[in-house]
């Protein structure tokens, strides 16, 4: 097994953890995780549609990662029939 073999297995199975996280932090760093090691798989072996669809949501992943940790006190005082509370009822509970 080669070193992108490796990258390639750990990146699947970082997707599959990440499909079973609820914490949306967690769930963040682990696509960031996955996103990394999919880039490496890719340019690695030459997968141009892996490392660019990669490479495109690294950055999506950065952005919204920066949003729940920086806006996290916003949406949490957010009153109960505000558009952003309507959006994610798990904060009302």
């Amino acid at each position: 097994m080669t070193l992108y073999d490796a990258a390639g297995f750990l990146a699947c199975s970082l997707v599959v953890i990440a499909f079973c996280m609820k914490d949306i932090v967690a769930l963040r760093f682990v696509a960031l995780a996955s996103n990394v090691a999919f880039l490496i798989y890719g340019v690695g072996l030459g997968l141009l549609p892996v490392w660019l669809l990669h490479a495109a949501l690294l950055p999506i992943n950065v952005s919204r990662l920066w949003q729940v940790l920086c806006c996290d006190g916003l949406t949490q005082r957010a009153p109960s029939g505000s558009i952003i509370a309507g959006a994610n009822p798990a904060l009302h509970e």
